[in-house]
């Protein structure tokens, strides 16, 4: 089983990310994708080039994809799929997601739903639909549990991964993702923090087979216009103090998109160039933003900052790097090629994915950790 869990929720260019990893790459992850959006054409076509690998499937809960979609006139009438099937009501064990997990798995057997759940869900249906979804033990289940700040889930989360963990017939078929989402410093991981007993507990009284942690230190804030910016990346040396002493534990992050950020184009909202590039070697994200509103030819230059940059790796490394090779290579008069912001969001996520797999198979005494963050 893949030991590196890529979190992305149904963007077309997050999932062009992943589709144009070579094959190689896509064998050595698992993508966690939470479906959201007004079409599934995008993610149809990303569970046809997946083929029959495995990938965990979730419902977004986020509240910027439970909206009604901006409709534009004399245009065809967008409707928001989590809200026209209701896939987040909890209703008799979340009936209609279930529904949906099972006409995904009619396409890929090797599908794994991820039972997750809302705030105010009920314990009772959030435990009978992992029981359900688990088939007696004969279907491989996600358990997606939200991690507070402080460090540990709510009161309400913790009661229904313990009422899931002793109601499964066979718990260790179950799969739990403990999703931290954004970190700006590392999380408590000592013997007294809930997350090692959490896993304690998982490995050796429920014979949990897999689990996973799940964060992004990728930064929200961008730099100044026409600047670069250095920011470290957290998630991997954190999430290594614990996978020291768990062996069921593997890595997990969101590959430099934004769990909770917004995906849709907002009129108004100005779309400023931005890029960012990933250093497995520093454990750094390299970030940039330049330009006026749409002005996306700006990407030529960024293009030739990259390739131009001391970690930059091969210009055959990855599809990212392809691209960002050719865009550098076009001339200021060039009015086509460079791509804009969701094309420059897939380059991000694939070199980020290809850069983070480079990492996983080398020693952390082979990172290099001389460079100046500041």
């Amino acid at each position: 089983m893949p030991e590196y869990l890529v979190a992305i929720r149904s963007g077309r260019f997050d999932l062009a990310a992943l589709k144009n990893l070579n094959t190689q790459r896509k064998d050595q992850i698992s993508p966690l994708i939470s479906v959201r959006g007004t079409s599934l054409q995008d993610f149809d076509n990303f569970v046809d080039d997946w083929g029959d690998r495995l990938f965990y499937l979730d419902i977004s809960r986020q509240p910027k994809d439970l909206k009604e979609p901006r409709q534009q006139p004399d245009k065809p009438q967008k409707i928001n799929i989590l809200l026209e099937r209701d896939l987040n009501n909890p209703k008799n064990a979340y009936e209609n997601k279930r529904s949906f997990y099972s006409e995904q798995l009619e396409k890929n057997k090797n599908i794994v739903p991820v039972v997750s759940w809302r705030a105010n869900d009920p314990i009772r249906d959030i435990a009978r639909c992992a029981i359900l979804l688990n088939k007696g033990g004969e279907q491989a289940i996600g358990v997606r549990i939200p991690i507070g700040k402080n460090g540990e889930p709510s009161n309400h989360s913790k009661e229904a991964l313990s009422t899931i963990l002793n109601s499964l017939p066979t718990p260790e078929k179950c799969v739990l993702i403990f999703d931290y989402q954004h970190i700006s410093s590392f999380p408590s991981t000592d013997e007294d923090s809930w997350i090692f007993k959490t896993l304690s507990l998982a490995q050796n009284d429920y014979n949990i087979e897999r689990a996973f942690l799940l964060s992004t230190s990728f930064p929200k804030e961008r730099p100044d216009n026409g600047s670069s910016m250095i920011t470290a990346c957290l998630d991997w040396e954190w999430q290594a103090t614990l996978r020291n002493s768990f062996e069921i534990l593997g890595y997990g992050d969101y590959a430099t998109s934004d769990p909770d950020g917004e995906m849709d184009f907002i009129p108004g909202m100005p779309t400023i160039p931005y890029a960012g590039y990933f250093s497995d070697s520093h454990l750094i994200w390299w970030t940039k933003k330049e330009g006026k509103d749409k002005e996306f030819s700006k990407y030529i230059g960024i293009a030739k900052e990259i390739v131009r940059l001391d970690y930059f790796h091969d210009d055959d490394f990855c599809w990212a790097t392809i691209k960002y090779e050719e865009i550098a290579s076009l001339g200021g008069g060039d009015k086509s090629g460079y791509g804009n912001n969701g094309v420059w969001l897939g380059f991000r996520i694939n070199q980020h994915v290809a850069a983070m797999l480079n990492l996983a198979n080398v020693n952390d005494s082979q990172i290099d950790e001389e460079i100046d963050l500041f």
